[in-house]
C-alpha cells in the first residue's frame, strides 16, 4: 500500500483550490488583460494568507521616491502603511508600499511568452522582479539571529541568506506560450525544453517561478551530505550559491509555489520603518 501524502495531500489540494478559485473569478473578469489576472491572484492569496500579510497591486518605493514593479506586493499590514491608504483589499487601484514593508513581490502573467521582450515575456518578468529586489536591497538590513548560525558559530548555515529581510521575488503564470500570439502550450515536457533553452538575462533572479500547473523553477544548491546531488535548504535564491532547477510537478505547480511562499514568509523578519528620518523631514528642529 503506498504511503499517504503529507498532511492529507495538502499541496495537491491547495493547487486544485487555487485553480478552482481562478476559474470562478474568470467568470467575472476578462483574463486577456493582465490587470484582471493580477486581481484574481490577489483575491486568491487573500483567502489563503494570514491577515498580518497585506496584499496589493502597485509599486515598491524608497524614501527618496524611487519606484519599481507594478504587479503584486505582499507587505506587513500590521506595522507598516501603504502610502495611498486605499480601502482594505481594494485590488483595483494600485498602491505604493515602502521598501521597508515589503515581504514579497509577484510578477503575475495570465500567459507568459518564453521568447521575445514584450510586456508578457519571460524577459520582462525577470527584469521587473530584479528591479524590485535591487531597490529593496537598499533598506536597512536585519542581521541573522544566533539560531541561524551553525553549531561552531563561525558563520551562517549553507543556504541561509546573509540577512533576515531579503525581498522575495516570484514569477507566476497560468499559461505558457512560446511567443506572443502563439498557441498555449500544454505539454510540461515541451515547456521544460523551451524554458531550459530560453535566452534571457536577469538583474537578480527570482526565488521561484510557476509556469502553469506542472512546471516550476526552484532554487537548489549542492547537497552537503554523502549522497551528493542537490538540496533546497531554504526557498531563497542566492547568487553565489544557488542555481535554478527546472522541474515538472504533475499538476501541483500552484500548490507547490504557495508552499514555497509560505515557507519564505515564515522565515523573513522585516526591520523597522525609519520613523526618526520621516519626522526630521517635516520637523527640521529634531
Amino acid at each position: 500500500m503506498p504511503e499517504p501524502l503529507l498532511y492529507n495531500n495538502y499541496v495537491r489540494d491547495v493547487s486544485e483550490r487555487f485553480d478552482q478559485a481562478l476559474a470562478r473569478i474568470k467568470t467575472e473578469h476578462n483574463f486577456e488583460y493582465g490587470s484582471e489576472f493580477e486581481i484574481a491572484i490577489c483575491k486568491t492569496l487573500r483567502a489563503v494568507l494570514p491577515q498580518k500579510y497585506g496584499i496589493c497591486r502597485g509599486y515598491v518605493v524608497s524614501a527618496v521616491g524611487e519606484t519599481a514593479g507594478d504587479d503584486i506586493i505582499i507587505y506587513d499590514r500590521m506595522r507598516f502603511p501603504t502610502l495611498r491608504a486605499l480601502e482594505t483589499d481594494d485590488f483595483a487601484s494600485k498602491e505604493q508600499v515602502p521598501i521597508e514593508a515589503v515581504y514579497a513581490y509577484i510578477e503575475a502573467k495570465h500567459s507568459i511568452c518564453i521568447e521575445g521582450i514584450g510586456g508578457t515575456s519571460l524577459q520582462k518578468a525577470l527584469t521587473q522582479v530584479g528591479q524590485v529586489k535591487i531597490l529593496c536591497d537598499r533598506r536597512q538590513s536585519v542581521p541573522l539571529l544566533e539560531c541561524d548560525l551553525n553549531e561552531k558559530k563561525d558563520g551562517p548555515l549553507l543556504g541561509v541568506p546573509k540577512i533576515r529581510n531579503p525581498a522575495y521575488g516570484i514569477i507566476i503564470s497560468r499559461h505558457v506560450r512560446l511567443k506572443d500570439g502563439g498557441p498555449i502550450m500544454d505539454d510540461p515536457k515541451e515547456i521544460l525544453r523551451y524554458l531550459k533553452a530560453a535566452n534571457v538575462m536577469s538583474l537578480l533572479p527570482p526565488d521561484f517561478c510557476v509556469f502553469g500547473n506542472s512546471n516550476l523553477f526552484i532554487p537548489v544548491m549542492p547537497d552537503q551530505s554523502d549522497k551528493g546531488g542537490t538540496a533546497m535548504p531554504l526557498p531563497f535564491f542566492q547568487s553565489d550559491l544557488s542555481r535554478m532547477n527546472a522541474t515538472i510537478v504533475d499538476g501541483v505547480g500552484f500548490g507547490a509555489g504557495l508552499s514555497l511562499l509560505l515557507w519564505a514568509l515564515d522565515w523573513i523578519h522585516l526591520g523597522e520603518m525609519p520613523w526618526p528620518d520621516i519626522l526630521r523631514d517635516c520637523i527640521p528642529s529634531l
